[in-house]
């Protein structure tokens, strides 16, 4: 899913004009989206680990994940500077 939500980026930024509208509707569409990858994740993560180890891994994941979300947008930032956006989104919906 989140492969067909970086592509509708790509095609709206590459074929149309940005508009805060569709940009809201667009980031609102992630919200729903990360909410529920993050619980069908939790609940992924609840199968795989043993109850003894289960609030470790749950933390484990936290952290990660709040980690994932602070470095990828200043790793991105500097891809940003040789690529246009919509190159960017496209290559993300191909390799990720």
């Amino acid at each position: 899913m989140t492969s067909l939500y970086l592509f509708a980026w790509s095609f709206y930024l590459f074929f149309f004009e940005a508009k805060p509208v569709i940009i809201f509707f667009l980031t609102f569409l992630s919200g729903i989206l990360m909410s529920i990858d993050i619980s069908s994740r939790q609940s992924y993560l609840a199968n795989l680990v043993r109850k003894k180890n289960l609030k470790s891994g749950i933390a484990l994941n936290i952290i990660l994940l709040n980690s994932a979300w602070f470095l990828g947008p200043n790793i991105g930032i500097y891809f940003m500077n040789f690529l246009a956006l919509e190159k960017l989104y496209f290559f993300c919906t191909n390799k990720c």
